[in-house]
């Protein structure tokens, strides 16, 4: 066995891990889904707990591999970024050269309109101080509904499958959660989960409100 696993080995066996084989599990989940959030399930929160114990030895780990592992613990959550990523609070290096197309969720048009709209909302709400006891931001779908359409010009899709698939896709990604599920579109309330935030940057978000502003100006000046 080589120096370098004899020594991943000797500070696996000084964490409470219960060998090699639970770590795997961390990472491959995280390489997976990208993301491990306690409340959300007993697998997820017996992940979130292991990782947590060993939490600096899976940070080197990934660090190795050019990838960033994060820990939110407000919010009793880890996010895995791809190389290139910019992380609220992190030091950023000036040059990265590591491919990041792996990781990186391939987004819709139409959902990465929705999750900008998303993030907007939530941080309205956060700046009201609208957030609920797990830093959620809960709203009517109507008004989803209409800021897509005064924020991106975007109706949304007329189909209610497509919007249910659209909806789907958000909640696996962990930026959403429906409050009631079960009743009509028209009485169906969100939630905006905090997640948001690290899946979409205020950097991100700030650069779409400008480009939406100069392509009103533009279109205003055209007519």
């Amino acid at each position: 066995m080589s120096v370098f696993l004899d020594a991943f080995h000797e500070a696996l066996d000084a964490t409470p891990l219960r060998g090699e084989r639970s770590f795997q599990a961390i990472i491959h989940r995280l390489l997976e889904h990208g993301i491990i959030v306690a409340d959300d399930s007993e697998v997820e929160r017996q992940l979130y707990e292991q990782a947590v114990s060993a939490f600096p030895l899976l940070r080197d780990w990934f660090e190795i591999a050019g990838l960033r592992l994060a820990h939110y613990r407000e919010f009793r959550y880890l996010r895995l970024y791809p190389p290139g990523a910019r992380i609220r609070g992190v030091h950023q290096d000036d040059e990265e050269h590591l491919d990041a197309t792996a990781l990186r969720e391939r987004y819709t048009p139409m959902e990465a309109r929705l999750l900008l709209v998303l993030r907007a909302l939530y941080d309205q709400a956060l700046a009201l101080g609208n957030l609920g006891d797990r830093g959620e931001a809960s709203l009517p779908l109507e008004e989803v509904f209409t800021a897509m359409n005064t924020m991106m010009n975007t109706p949304m899709p007329e189909a209610a499958g497509e919007r249910d698939r659209l909806f789907k896709r958000l909640k696996r990604l962990k930026a959403i959660d429906y409050v009631s599920s079960d009743a009509p579109e028209s009485e169906r309330w969100l939630a905006i989960r905090p997640m948001i935030t690290t899946l979409v940057s205020g950097d991100l978000l700030a650069d779409a409100i400008q480009y939406l502003e100069e392509t009103a100006t533009n279109d205003g000046e055209a007519d």
